[in-house]
């Protein structure tokens, strides 16, 4: 019991809790798992399965699993008709960061394709000044121009035996998952993330829904090992999807950015050591090129919080 006089008790400091053994957990998982679907994809694609019966599969799983955990935890799951209107158009972007990028897959090397689809932390900063949400930096214009040079490098643009339409659609994705950012971080900052990637591959699902349906000509599984390989597909992405979404909520979107830059060099040495994807000496010079811009433009990122 406590009088006017006494001092009131107080309760103990309650130590924080240190996120990063659960957030860097989450991301090796989120890592492995994003390299097996890269490498799973290129397969596929070499099997000859459809790049829009992949996207549609692995989306269908994806979305199963989300309201089965989202009702389960009781999390928000409906939003008022001008959040869902802009999660749409997010989905939008979804849509054309996943198709390029998968059907840039089919044309080049999975190492090249992923690392053309890292250009998007270099070209965020570029998207976000263009539309006023921030300034340029020092590091970020550099960073530009460096992952750029290494991109010439590593596509070694002098041969010219790279598949040109791979490489667009490989920036084209990049840019599609820049602009998601930059409108995500605009607009659906306070949101539940997990929630917004059910609305973001529900819109993806519908969509390939669609182009399964009006293109009768699209190849399916259509034996015990294209089956085997479309299951690996769907799951490796459902886990990548989700520990990334969740370890962005325990990390902070910019923290977690910048580990998940491990994805491209993991990719490239991984493919070349199990599809014999090897690229020279020059081009693992641009590789890395690219990828250190990118890691200097997340850390600064990451540094600044935002």
């Amino acid at each position: 019991m406590t009088t006017a006089s006494s001092p009131a008790p107080t309760n103990p400091a309650v130590r924080p809790v240190n996120p990063w053994p659960l957030g860097l957990l989450l991301v090796a998982m989120a890592t492995t798992a994003f390299v097996s679907h890269n490498l799973l994809t290129k397969v596929a694609t070499n099997e000859g399965l459809s790049p829009p019966v992949l996207i549609f599969m692995r989306s269908a799983m994806i979305v199963f699993v989300l309201l089965i955990w989202l009702r389960a935890t009781r999390q928000q799951m409906r939003f008022s008709l001008g959040v869902a209107v802009t999660l749409a158009g997010l989905a939008l972007l979804n849509v054309t960061n996943a198709y390029t990028i998968v059907f840039a897959i089919g044309f080049i090397p999975v190492g090249l394709a992923i690392l053309l689809l890292y250009l998007y932390p270099v070209l965020t900063p570029l998207v976000s000044a263009t539309f006023g949400d921030s300034k340029l930096s020092t590091v970020q214009m550099g960073g530009a121009i460096v992952a750029f040079g290494g991109l010439a490098l590593a596509l070694n643009i002098w041969d010219l035996q790279i598949n040109v339409v791979g490489v667009v659609l490989g920036i084209i994705g990049a840019a599609a998952l820049a602009l998601n950012i930059v409108f995500s971080a605009r607009y659906m900052r306070r949101l539940p993330r997990l929630s917004v990637l059910l609305y973001l591959v529900t819109g993806m699902l519908v969509f390939s829904a669609v182009y399964v349906i009006v293109d009768t000509g699209l190849t399916w599984p259509h034996d015990g090992n294209t089956w085997l390989i479309m299951v690996g597909i769907m799951v490796t992405y459902t886990i990548a999807m989700s520990s990334f979404y969740m370890a962005v909520d325990v990390l902070t979107p910019p923290r977690a950015g910048l580990i998940m830059n491990v994805e491209p060099v993991a990719t490239i040495f991984v493919a070349g050591l199990l599809l014999d994807e090897t690229l020279g000496g020059w081009q693992y010079l641009g590789a890395a090129l690219v990828i250190a811009a990118v890691v200097a433009v997340s850390w600064q990122t990451a540094r600044a919080g935002r």
